[in-house]
C-alpha cells in the first residue's frame, strides 16, 4: 500500500523516466518510486505566485536560491505548463 503524506496532498508516484522531477526524490526503499520533498513543492508554489510580477527567469533564480536545486526559466514554464 502506498504511503500518503499527511500535511498535504503530496503522493509518491512512480518513476517514469531516468530525469527526476522537481520537487521529488528517489525513494530510499524503492527506486521505482518518487517521494516528494515537501520544502521544492512549496516554493514551487510561491512561485507561481511571483510569476504575476516577474520573468520566468527571475522567479527561476530565486527557486535555485530557496531550494538549492538547479531550474532555468523555461525549465520553471515548462514544469508548471504541465500541473506539476
Amino acid at each position: 500500500m502506498e504511503q500518503q503524506e499527511q500535511s498535504n496532498n503530496y503522493q509518491r508516484r512512480k518513476r517514469r523516466a531516468r530525469v527526476i522531477p522537481f520537487g521529488y526524490k528517489v525513494d530510499e526503499n524503492d527506486s521505482e518510486y518518487l517521494v516528494p520533498v515537501e520544502s521544492e513543492l512549496d516554493a514551487l508554489k510561491e512561485a507561481e505566485k511571483y510569476l504575476n510580477n516577474c520573468s520566468y527567469k527571475e522567479v527561476a533564480e530565486w527557486l535555485m536560491r530557496k531550494t538549492d536545486r538547479k531550474v532555468t526559466g523555461m525549465g520553471l514554464r515548462k514544469i508548471l505548463m504541465r500541473g506539476w
